[in-house]
This record gives C-alpha cells, sequence and structure tokens, in this order.
C-alpha cells in the first residue's frame, strides 16, 4: 500500500503516529498550511499512491481540487480528515460532491477508517445535508433524497452532468437537449462543453465560446456556454440557476467525480452495443459493480432498437436489485428532437415531458392551479 499525506502541522503528529503504528512511518507526508491544499493536491496527482490522506484544514478551495486529482488519479483512495467539522460544513460538502465518501473526524479514528471497505455515498451523504443521513426524510432513499437537494440548501447552481457509456451514444444531444429544456422553463442556465472546443457548441453557437460565460446567447434566452473541463469552476460563479455539462465518453468513476447534483449516464440505443452495458459496469459478482451512486439512466431514441436496449438493461436492473434493491433504476427512452436547438410547447410536443420525468427532482415545483373560488 502506498500512501500520501497532505497535512495542516496541527494533525501531522497524530497522523504520523497512526502511520507508524501500521508500519506505514516511512509514507510520503506533505506539511502545508491553511490554503496551501489545492497547490499540493496537484503536486501529489503526479505521484502514484494508492491511499491519499487529505486534511481538510488546508482549504478552502479543495473540492475542484479533488475533483482534478481524482480524474488523474482515479484508482486512489481519499480519506478526508475533518477534525472539528460538522454535518453540513460547506468545505466538506464540496469535496463529498467530488466523490469522497470516506470522512473521518479524529485522528484516532484513521486506523479503523484504512482498515475497513470504502465508503459510500450513504454514509457521506449527512455532510451534504444532516436531513440525508439514513433514516431520516420520509424513509426516502439516499438516492432519491440526494437528487431532491435544491439549490436552496447552499444557494449554488445546481449541476446536471451527461455522461456517456460509450462513444456516441449521444451524450451532447442529450446535454443540449436538457439545457434547452430549462431554457425554456425560463431557468437561467449554462451548458458546459468538457470536451472543448466542438461539439456541443456548434449547435448553438457559430463562434468558439470561452472558458468561462460571460454573456448569455443571443439567440436563445436564458442560455449561457462555455467550455471547460472542471464543471465546478462554472458552479462556483453561481452566476445561473443551473449548470449542465456535457462529459461525453468517460469512465464510471470519472463520471461519479464530477460531484453532479443529477448525473444522468447515457445507454447506447444499439443492441449491436449492448456488450458495452458489462464493459462499463463490469461486476466480479452481484456484489461487485462499479456504477455511480444517484444516477439516472437515459437512452436517446424510441424506435425498436432503443427499446431493445431498454428491455436488455431492464434486465441488468433487475439482476442487481435481487442482493441490491434500488441500486440501479430503469432506462428512460427519450425522443430523438426533430430540430437543433430543439423546440418545445405544443400539443405535439412529445419531448418535454420525458425530460422533465429525466430531471424531475432538480427542477422548482411548479405551482398549482387554484379555482375560480380561490382566486380575489
Amino acid at each position: 500500500m502506498s500512501i500520501h499525506v497532505i497535512i495542516t502541522q496541527a494533525m501531522a503528529q497524530a497522523v504520523a503516529k497512526t502511520l507508524q503504528a501500521r508500519g506505514l512511518g516511512d509514507a510520503p507526508m506533505r506539511i502545508v498550511a491553511q490554503s496551501q491544499g489545492p497547490g499540493a493536491l496537484e503536486e501529489a496527482g503526479r505521484v502514484p499512491a494508492s491511499v491519499l490522506i487529505l486534511d481538510v484544514g488546508t482549504g478552502p478551495g479543495l473540492g475542484a481540487a479533488v475533483l482534478r486529482y481524482r480524474l488523474a488519479r482515479p484508482q486512489a483512495r481519499i480519506i478526508l480528515l475533518a477534525t472539528g467539522r460538522q454535518p453540513g460544513d460547506p468545505e466538506v460538502a464540496q469535496i463529498v460532491q467530488a466523490g469522497v465518501y470516506d470522512i473521518v473526524t479524529d485522528p484516532e479514528s484513521l486506523a479503523a477508517a484504512m482498515d475497513r471497505q470504502p465508503a459510500g455515498l450513504e454514509s457521506a451523504a449527512l455532510w451534504l445535508d444532516p436531513s440525508l443521513a439514513p433514516g431520516g426524510n420520509g424513509g426516502k432513499t439516499v438516492v432519491e433524497r440526494v437528487v431532491e437537494r435544491k439549490v436552496p440548501m447552499t444557494q449554488r447552481p445546481t449541476l446536471i452532468a451527461a455522461a456517456g457509456m460509450a462513444p456516441g451514444v449521444g451524450t451532447t444531444t442529450m446535454a443540449q437537449v436538457i439545457t434547452h429544456y430549462l431554457a425554456w422553463r425560463g431557468h437561467t442556465t449554462t451548458l458546459v462543453d468538457m470536451s472543448a472546443p466542438w461539439p456541443a457548441e456548434q449547435y448553438t453557437l457559430p463562434w468558439r465560446p470561452p472558458e468561462i460565460p460571460e454573456e448569455p446567447t443571443r439567440e436563445v434566452a436564458n442560455l449561457w456556454v462555455c467550455r471547460q473541463s472542471d464543471p465546478m469552476a462554472v458552479v462556483r460563479r453561481r452566476q445561473t440557476a443551473y449548470v449542465v455539462a456535457d462529459a461525453g465518453h468517460v469512465s464510471a468513476e470519472v463520471a461519479a467525480g464530477l460531484g453532479a447534483d443529477l448525473l444522468i449516464i447515457v445507454l447506447p440505443n444499439s443492441p449491436s452495443r449492448v456488450s458495452r452495458l458489462f464493459e462499463y459496469a463490469y461486476c466480479r459478482d452481484r456484489h461487485h459493480i462499479i456504477l455511480p451512486d444517484a444516477a439516472r439512466y437515459a437512452i436517446l431514441g424510441t424506435g425498436e432498437s432503443a427499446q431493445t436496449m431498454a428491455d436488455a438493461w431492464q434486465e441488468w436492473v433487475d439482476y442487481i436489485s435481487r442482493p441490491r434493491p434500488g441500486y440501479l433504476t430503469p432506462a428512460i427512452l427519450v425522443p430523438m428532437p426533430d430540430t437543433m436547438p430543439p423546440r418545445f410547447g405544443g400539443k405535439k410536443d412529445h419531448l418535454a415531458p420525458v425530460i422533465a420525468t429525466l430531471i424531475q427532482g432538480v427542477l422548482p415545483e411548479p405551482e398549482r392551479r387554484r379555482g375560480w373560488f380561490f382566486r380575489r
């Protein structure tokens, strides 16, 4: 086991004692001051390690830095030392959103955390919001409650990410459709193309968009477009109510590390690519599957081919649900838009209701229409 430590001076002695007791006293330990953690993480990304121990006191600004580290070292396990922090702490919440679920609140618990299996979203959800703790909020699953976490909790934009299970499955089109639907609903929305500079903006702008959204497009109201490999950098600007990231084809681990409030994974729509399901979600047995928590699955298309893939995915869902009920959800068939940008509204609009279902939980609740006898 190779370990790398980024720690503050206050925690260094206690962590060193724990590592020495386990025969890991020669592990590299980088002692940094407050706010120097992001730079130390960037340097650590160049060094192979199986475990990274990170002190939250080296922040602020660790969320994006952790995401970049996870992209550079997707196999590394990160254990966050959050001494003195309470559930709901904004700095810890940002790191959890980047996909770090092993949270230790005191150095004495570090050894136990290293011995146990990596934690999942269920154990870390309360750091996003104390009401997400297991057993709270009406008995809903953690997946449902995480998706229902709205902007008012942190007054920051809601991040929706579209990730492809394979190349060419329509991830860019899916991100475009969601973005334009939100803008059509009147919500200010930024489309982030993570595979800059093409292909996403070719459907929206005739020019190459900036890395940071500067002003809304003239063609579509409420819409900003930018190219940025780190969507959280756009989220932190708090410029629009929603940020939709087109991640393209990425691995399941990278998709989970995007820290999205709602992650939509686009499946292939051709039966000839059914093997991609098993390549993407490889499992040695029913208890070992690599798929992100709190994700929804979609297939672009409604024809016979797409339905066959949806049926194949449903068999996979049923198989996995025996030992892990509710872990996976059925795929939603999304009609291919007739035009791009898509046009919403009208009696023959079959696309808008499907998108509303797909992103349900991150949209504000619609106002209930009152009868005439309630009006003044």
